[in-house]
């Protein structure tokens, strides 16, 4: 069964997924300390195997995904000796005891009662409001040592994890999918610190990530309250967002609850809006005319050919409407390579606008019409009152929700018909309010609260059970 390869990455995705279901089966085999951690392994296949040039060109040829044959490795004797001797010696032991006296269980002496678990300074940063806001016992907890930095940059406490000798306790391991994608480290990395200072409430951003998962297992173990807060939206609920069981997922609206909810049958859901995006009126078609263009890296679901299609759009829009202003904006964790954004800020009329200098909300705010391809963005454009122009020039058959069919933006599949429309729109700036009245609707369903009243709800929700 061959398929076409330019257009596989939708299909590779959701086949993808129900192989790692059918792995995953018997979640029995997952258990570690008490603890079911299938879905965090669930997680943390997903996001090692959907850039799999292997596995992708496998499924374009065969249709399957040999997955559990992928998971097949050779048991390494030399590999195999050294953690039976490691784990006789106590030296696992040792090691946690160790790892414990180097990690505090107080910040400016008082145990916190809420614990904000990252794994990066860009989750640092989106918790950083809502932190602010806190007026509980609190202190962000992580094992990454920049995001400590910044904390301590900024005055906010944190207790970093010591991982002293974490390569020596993971060889110590016994071997099996557990411990080859660093289930069993990371949750021996924090299991100390919930045991020693058992916080009441536990704070997790997105919830798509196996270290997610893990502090949710041991919210659960130690007695506390796991609250997700969404930070994006993904136009497919692939397995990072399936089989959630936090005690609550905080989402911008109660329509992402909707689109979730078939796959997390367990998982209780609450609005609280946006805390990032404030809900205000931008530009007006009397105002200057500025299309942002917002950015983001490859994947399955859009290669270096769609990328370099999208930034082609943005320059020739530059090219043709030399009177309109241009933002470009880079995604946080995918800048652009040194030659593309030359040939951008060569035009007069680019601007670059790029985090952490620049909010997305600071950039709706200059907006008349955003454009990107599937990227949460499209649906922070309608918060802001922004038109989105959704460049499809992947295998997405659409993006999700789906912001087109229901008059709240526009959808095309090439540069051409992009281009078209969007002259239409410079040129005739007043066609915009045919987008308003169905922009204003889906912003009702999709986002609850701007951003400093779902600060508010977000604190309120952390603080009770």
């Amino acid at each position: 069964m061959s398929q076409d390869k330019s257009d596989v990455g939708y299909r590779y995705t959701l086949a993808l997924c129900d192989a790692i279901a059918a792995y995953l089966k018997d979640a029995r085999q997952f258990t570690y300390r008490d603890s079911p951690l299938s879905h965090a392994l669930s997680r943390t296949l997903y996001t090692s195997f959907i850039n799999s040039g292997w596995l992708t060109d496998e499924y374009a040829n065969t249709g399957a995904v040999p997955l559990a044959r992928e998971m097949q490795t050779k048991r390494r004797v030399a590999r195999i000796l050294a953690g039976v001797l490691l784990r006789a010696s106590g030296c696992t032991a040792m090691i946690r005891l160790t790892r414990a006296a180097m990690t505090p269980v107080k910040v400016t002496g008082v145990r916190p009662q809420i614990l904000l678990c990252i794994e990066s300074e860009r989750f640092a940063r989106f918790l950083e409001p809502i932190a602010r806001e806190i007026d509980t016992p609190y202190s962000y907890l992580t094992y990454d040592t920049g995001a400590a930095a910044y904390l301590k940059a900024v005055g906010l406490p944190c207790i970093l994890v010591s991982r002293f000798a974490a390569r020596l306790a993971r060889a110590a391991q016994t071997e099996g999918p557990l411990s080859r994608f660093g289930i069993i480290e990371k949750y021996d990395l924090l299991e100390s610190t919930f045991k020693r200072v058992r916080p009441s409430s536990v704070v997790v951003v997105e919830g798509n990530a196996a270290f997610d998962e893990i502090v949710n297992q041991l919210a659960k173990k130690y007695g506390a309250s796991s609250v997700c807060v969404q930070q994006g939206w993904s136009p497919i609920v692939h397995a990072g967002f399936r089989d959630m069981s936090f005690s609550k997922m905080l989402v911008w609206g109660d329509g992402f609850a909707k689109l979730l909810a078939p796959y997390n049958p367990a998982q209780k859901f609450i609005s609280t809006g946006s805390p990032v995006m404030s809900l205000d009126h931008r530009k007006h078609t009397s105002e200057p005319f500025t299309i942002a263009f917002l950015l983001q890296g490859t994947s399955p679901l859009m290669n270096e050919k769609a990328l370099g299609e999208f930034l082609s759009l943005a320059r020739t829009v530059a090219k043709r409407f030399p009177a309109i202003s241009v933002i470009v904006r880079e995604h946080p964790r995918y800048p652009l390579a040194k030659d593309e954004k030359d040939a951008l800020t060569a035009l007069p009329n680019v601007a670059f606008r790029s985090p952490p200098l620049y909010s997305l909300d600071d950039i709706m705010k200059e907006s008349t019409v955003s454009a990107s391809v599937y990227s949460t963005t499209i649906l922070e454009s309608i918060a802001g009152d922004v038109v989105p122009l959704v460049f499809n020039v992947t295998s997405l058959p659409h993006f999700s929700p789906d912001v087109a069919t229901c008059g709240a933006g526009i959808e095309l599949k090439n540069s051409e018909e992009a281009l078209a429309a969007l002259a239409l729109l410079i040129e005739h700036p007043e066609s915009l309010e045919r987008f308003r009245a169905s922009m204003k609707t889906f912003r009702n369903e999709y986002f609850t609260r701007g951003k400093e009243e779902a600060i508010r709800a977000i604190v309120k929700e952390i603080g009770s059970k």
